[in-house]
C-alpha cells in the first residue's frame, strides 16, 4: 500500500520547524564561540551587526514555526511553507557563511581553526536538523561551505600555499556530509512511509474489528428474538467468526495482556520442537489457570478481571527471561510457557515460583474457596523431541497434568512425564 507522498512531506516539515528550538542553541553556541576566539582582533560593531542579523534570521524562524503549530492538522499549501523553510535554511546559511569567510581572512592559525570547527560543526548538526528535505539541508549547508572554502583559497594564494590541504580537506568532508545527508535523508523518509503504512493497516484492522464485534452482537440478538431464522443467523456467525479469526491472526500479541496469543504459542512450540529435534534438549511446557476467575469476575466485574490477567501476565514474563523461553496467553484465564532446553524438574521448580509469586502479589478474591487471593493452578510437562513423537504430545500432557491439578485442591502443580499416566511415578505434584 503506497503511502501519500504529501502525508510524508508533512510530516518532514514538522520536523524542520520542531528544530527551531534547538537551532537556537546551536546558534548561540557558535556566536559566543566566535565572540571568544574574535575579540581582540576583529572589529566589535562589525561583530555586533553580524550577530543582530543571526539573531534576525532566528526570530523570522521562530515566527515561521508558531505560525506552523497554530494550523495544527489543518491542510496547508506544502509547496509554499516549504518555500519557507528552505529560505529561512538558505538565509541562515549565507550569514554564517559571510561571518566564517571574513573572519577566516582575518584569523590567526589558532583562530582558523575554530573557523573550520564551527563551519564543520554546523554542517553536520545540520544533517540531523535538516536532512529530511535534502534541498533545505543544501541550501543552508552550500553557502556556508562555498564561502567559507573561498575565504580558504584566499588565504592559500595570498599567504600560505599550505591551506590548499585544508581546502581540499574541506571539500572532502562537505561531500561526505552531503552524502551522509542524502542517506540519512532517503532512510527516514524509507522508514516514515513504513510506519504511516502501518498505521494505515492498524487503522484499517481496527475499523473491521469493530464491525465485526457490531455483527456479533447483532446475531446474537437476532438468534434470541427470531427463532424461526436461527439456522440463518447461524451461518452468519461462523462467516462473521471467521473474519474475527483472520484479523486476530494477522497479529501474534494478545492486546491485552502484551504477550503472545495463541498462534504466537503454536509458532514458538514448532520452533522450539525443531530446535530440540536437532539439539537433542528436552522442551517443557507450563499450563497455568487462574483459579475461580468466573467467581472473580462476577464479584470485580470485567475490568477489574482485565486487571488480573494484566497482573498474572506480568509475573509471567518476569520468569520467561531466557531466549529460549516463550511466553503466552493460551485462552481466556489460561496461560502458557514454553521452556527450551528444561528438564521436567526445573520446570516444575519454575511453575511453582510462578504460583508463589503471584500469591505475594495479594491480589484479593473473596470469592474464592481455596485463598483470600488470586491463585492459580499449574500442569507442567517435558519430553526431549524424537521423530516418533509429534509436539501436540507436549501439550496433550501439560493438559493433562492441569487437569489434574484443578480436580484435586487447586493453587498447586501437577507434573506429568510423558507416560499420560498420572499415577506412575514419574508424576510429580507440588501443592501449597
Amino acid at each position: 500500500m503506497a503511502v501519500d507522498q504529501i502525508r510524508i512531506q508533512r510530516r518532514c516539515l514538522d520536523l524542520i520547524f520542531g528544530q527551531t528550538r534547538a537551532a537556537w542553541i546551536s546558534n548561540a553556541f557558535c556566536a559566543v564561540l566566535v565572540w571568544l576566539a574574535f575579540w581582540e582582533n576583529a572589529s566589535h560593531g562589525w561583530l555586533l551587526a553580524w550577530s543582530g542579523a543571526v539573531v534576525s534570521i532566528m526570530v523570522m524562524r521562530e515566527i515561521q514555526m508558531r505560525r506552523y503549530r497554530e494550523l495544527g492538522d489543518q491542510p496547508i499549501d506544502l509547496a509554499v511553507w516549504t518555500r519557507w523553510a528552505e529560505l529561512s535554511q538558505f538565509a541562515n546559511g549565507c550569514f554564517w557563511g559571510v561571518g566564517c569567510a571574513a573572519l577566516a581572512l582575518i584569523a590567526t592559525p589558532h583562530q582558523l581553526t575554530v573557523v573550520l570547527i564551527i563551519a564543520g560543526g554546523l554542517q553536520t548538526g545540520s544533517v540531523l536538523s535538516s536532512s529530511y528535505l535534502l534541498r533545505a539541508f543544501a541550501f543552508f549547508s552550500l553557502p556556508l561551505f562555498l564561502l567559507t572554502l573561498a575565504a580558504i583559497l584566499v588565504l592559500a594564494v595570498r599567504e600560505q600555499a599550505s591551506l590548499f590541504v585544508t581546502a581540499a580537506l574541506l571539500v572532502v568532508w562537505s561531500l561526505f556530509i552531503l552524502l551522509c545527508a542524502k542517506r540519512f535523508g532517503d532512510h527516514f523518509r524509507r522508514s516514515l512511509a513504513y510506519a504511516l503504512e502501518n498505521l494505515d493497516l492498524a487503522e484499517s484492522l481496527r475499523s473491521i474489528n469493530r464491525e465485526n464485534e457490531q455483527l456479533n452482537q447483532s446475531l446474537n440478538e437476532r438468534i434470541i428474538d427470531l427463532r424461526d431464522v436461527q439456522q440463518n443467523l447461524l451461518e452468519e456467525k461462523i462467516r462473521a467468526d471467521g473474519l474475527v479469526e483472520q484479523l486476530r491472526m494477522l497479529s501474534t500479541t494478545d492486546e491485552l495482556t502484551g504477550l503472545g496469543n495463541r498462534r504466537f504459542f503454536d509458532e514458538c512450540l514448532q520452533r522450539e520442537w525443531q530446535r530440540g529435534l536437532s539439539s537433542g534438549h528436552p522442551i517443557a511446557l507450563i499450563l497455568a489457570d487462574i483459579d475461580h476467575y468466573k467467581a472473580f469476575n462476577d464479584r470485580y466485574g470485567h475490568q477489574h478481571g482485565d486487571r488480573c490477567l494484566v497482573e498474572v501476565a506480568g509475573v509471567l514474563k518476569q520468569i520467561a527471561r531466557r531466549e529460549s523461553d516463550w511466553a503466552a496467553r493460551y485462552g481466556g484465564e489460561e496461560f502458557a510457557l514454553i521452556l527450551g532446553n528444561t528438564a521436567l524438574d526445573v520446570a516444575s521448580q519454575l511453575a511453582d515460583k510462578l504460583r508463589l509469586d503471584l500469591q505475594e502479589r495479594g491480589i484479593a478474591h473473596d470469592r474464592s474457596p481455596i485463598a483470600s487471593v488470586v491463585t492459580i493452578s499449574c500442569g507442567v510437562s517435558a519430553v526431549t523431541p524424537t521423530a516418533d513423537i509429534a509436539p501436540e504430545t507436549l501439550v496433550q500432557v501439560a493438559d493433562q497434568a492441569l487437569y489434574a491439578a484443578k480436580q484435586s485442591s487447586r493453587n498447586c502443580i501437577v507434573a506429568l512425564a510423558n507416560d499420560h499416566d498420572i499415577n506412575s511415578p514419574d508424576t510429580a505434584s507440588v501443592g501449597r
